[in-house]
């Protein structure tokens, strides 16, 4: 993971820990509380990341890319601390 990617994912894990920004469950990340424009540009620039996997991931697969998305948010769910 290139450094940019790094910061971004340690700013969502963040975001994450404060209880900011949660996982939603159809595969994306969404603002939990009180919105910043920084906040807005995290889950923004988040979305934009993980919709293009996914669509790389369901053209790859030739899978329909919500099937990506669902399975993703399973995974996301599994991983997250409850808290």
């Amino acid at each position: 993971m290139d450094q940019m990617k790094q910061q971004a994912q340690q700013k969502l894990d963040d975001a994450k820990q404060q209880g900011l920004v949660g996982e939603r469950m159809d595969g994306y990340v969404g603002i939990v509380s009180t919105s910043t424009p920084e906040l807005v540009a995290l889950v923004k620039a988040t979305n934009n990341a993980r919709r293009n996997e996914y669509s790389r991931i369901a053209a790859e697969t030739g899978q329909a890319r919500n099937i990506i998305e669902q399975l993703a948010a399973k995974k996301a769910y599994e991983l997250t601390p409850r808290g």
